[in-house]
């Protein structure tokens, strides 16, 4: 879920490797918990990437997503997408699993978007790939929470009640910051608890 949130995943003749690229430390400690616990050593190849070089997990991981790269190709001016999109058992975990997958995907290219009128308040995801926006929002559905898309590759939840339940079932994972817009450096959930906060008198 980090690698097709943001990662890439390449095999070529020399052999594979899997990347994984977010500046926060959070995300990155995580990724590198996750490579130990399946037996893969994680190399630090700038500030932003944390590597593993490895044929065998490179083919696995390619055998169960297709393609990584959620970013369209541009061809005789048509965007083309690739193949990418989530393995289908992924729908059939139990419904906790299915929370932390989502808590992921969040945290690395989701965030919370404080209105001017708090009516505009939302907590927002960012997914461009078509098949695997479609993925994503019905991982969303299982757990019961009403989301909406709005232009090409925003996935956003506005409903005060389903903010509410955002809050509860999933969140962001603890420490992970925002890294753009007026609120830069901020916890997410941080955030999140302000906008709970603005609704709590409605």
């Amino acid at each position: 879920m980090m690698l097709m949130a943001e990662g890439t995943v390449s095999l070529k003749k020399k052999g594979g490797t899997i990347k994984f690229t977010n500046t926060s430390k959070k995300l990155q400690n995580l990724f590198k918990r996750i490579a130990r616990e399946l037996g893969y050593t994680t190399k630090r190849k700038d500030e932003k990437n944390i590597v593993i070089y490895s044929t065998e997990l490179a083919k696995k991981l390619l055998k169960l997503c297709k393609s990584f790269r959620v970013k369209p190709f541009k061809h005789k001016d048509k965007l083309i997408y690739s193949p990418a999109q989530l393995p289908k058992e992924i729908f059939k975990l139990p419904k906790k699993d299915i929370k932390e997958l989502l808590r992921i995907y969040f945290s690395c290219e989701g965030g919370v978007v404080l209105g001017k009128d708090k009516r505009n308040d939302e907590v927002i995801l960012r997914v461009c790939h078509p098949k695997l926006q479609e993925q994503i929002m019905k991982l969303i559905r299982l757990v019961k929470i009403e989301a909406k898309k709005r232009g090409r590759g925003l996935i956003y939840i506005r409903k005060r009640s389903e903010i509410k339940k955002f809050a509860k079932e999933i969140r962001f994972i603890d420490g992970v910051r925002a890294v753009r817009g007026k609120h830069k450096g901020v916890e997410k959930n941080k955030l999140l608890e302000i906008v709970l906060e603005r609704h709590r008198s409605v």
